[in-house]
């Protein structure tokens, strides 16, 4: 048996929604929604799960218009960070204000300014104050090959910077004016010249002086005659002395002490070593002065610093038998290179003529660090030769 369906229509017209009633075959009501809305209290939406379409039978979003949109009513705030932009195709999309570029591209401002891509450039007399912020980048002025002309500045102060032009890049920057302690080719006060970066003496001097040179050599010349210089006061021993270098003509100073006579000395004070008939160090146990500049040690000197030096010494001995002896003696350096000039002799004639002396003295440059000896030996004798107690000494002097 086929089932029949009787259909009465009935259109409920409301603002919101249509709906047909049918019957089916057991005679039971079946209402029948047509529409693609729905409305929920005072709502209401699309229920199909498509898109919508103004002014176009082909949607390719929820919602599609080809025409304008207008959203009256629109408050507005300074807390939201995103802004609404669109694509090529009109599609809308968020974007954060801080991803926006700094500045304006392609268009004129007012006050006499011109906008073209990220340059600004003067277009006209400027109306107003105006303030360019560079955000940090080199900022470029020109004018066209002409003098850049800047009217109705103030008196700076002593405290402001110099403004100036890196003759390569072309950017401007600061220079304090404290930091400007040269002049070039102009005369200044009290007698001084200035001509380039040289301080000249133009006449006599009015005031107390004082001349800066920035740790570079400060040069005084007199054409030829005596630099005098009156008025001093007297000196304390601690004072430094003011000398000059003979090659370059530099000034410096030396404490009062570096030039005071500089003295080592050592002596034997017992007597007891016994001389072979080969070179052997003399034993000069005894330190009488070390001043600095010297490394004593019993049978050594060390010059430490380069210098002149006077250098004496003196060496006693006696022979303990019956019999003739003779005593040779000398310096060295290194302890191998005999200093020439340094050779000294005692010759003893048994026991009568027991004792014999011999001193030497010489000037010579003696190069930094280094050590110093004095060797003796006997020459001839079939006896004892031995130093005598407290008669023997090594001195070392320098003297510039």
């Amino acid at each position: 048996m086929k089932k029949a369906f009787l259909f009465l229509s009935f259109i409920f017209g409301t603002t919101h929604c249509f709906a047909q009633v049918v019957i089916n075959t057991k005679g039971t009501k079946v209402v029948i929604d047509s529409s693609k809305w729905k409305s929920t209290g005072a709502d209401i939406y699309f229920k199909n799960t498509g898109k919508v379409g103004i002014g176009t039978t082909a949607p390719s979003t929820q919602l599609h218009t080809t025409s304008g949109v207008r959203f009256q009513g629109l408050g507005t705030n300074i807390t939201d960070t995103k802004i609404v932009t669109t694509d090529a195709l009109g599609n809308l999309n968020t974007r954060l204000l801080s991803s926006l570029p700094n500045n304006v591209d392609s268009t004129t401002a007012t006050n006499g300014l011109n906008l073209l891509g990220k340059n600004v450039q003067l277009g006209g007399n400027l109306t107003q104050a105006t303030t360019i912020n560079n955000n940090a980048n080199v900022f470029t002025i020109a004018t066209g090959g002409a003098a850049l002309n800047i009217t109705g500045l103030t008196t700076g102060a002593s405290t402001d910077s110099l403004v100036t032009i890196n003759t390569t890049t072309g950017k401007i920057n600061r220079v304090n004016l404290s930091a400007l302690n040269k002049k070039d080719s102009t005369t200044a006060s009290n007698g001084l010249t200035l001509v380039g970066k040289d301080v000249r003496l133009g006449g006599n001097l009015t005031e107390p002086t004082t001349i800066n040179s920035n740790n570079n050599f400060l040069t005084f010349e007199t054409g030829g005659t005596p630099l005098i210089i009156n008025g001093l006061p007297n000196g304390l021993s601690t004072d430094q002395f003011v000398v000059q270098d003979i090659a370059s003509g530099q000034l410096k100073t030396i404490g009062a002490a570096d030039i005071q006579t500089k003295i080592a000395e050592t002596a034997d004070l017992v007597g007891t070593q016994v001389l072979t008939n080969t070179f052997a160090n003399i034993n000069l146990a005894t330190t009488v002065i070390s001043d600095p500049g010297y490394t004593v040690t019993p049978t050594t000197i060390t010059i430490v610093n380069a210098g002149t030096y006077r250098i004496t010494y003196r060496v006693s001995a006696n022979v303990t038998n019956n019999v003739n002896a003779g005593g040779e003696f000398r310096l060295v350096a290194g302890g191998t290179t005999v200093i020439p000039g340094t050779s000294g002799f005692t010759y003893h004639n048994n026991a009568n003529t027991s004792q014999g002396t011999t001193t030497v003295v010489v000037v010579l440059p003696i190069p930094a660090n280094t050590p110093l000896s004095l060797q003796g030996r006997t020459y001839s004798t079939t006896g004892t030769l031995r130093l005598t107690a407290n008669g023997s000494s090594f001195l070392v002097e320098k003297i510039r």
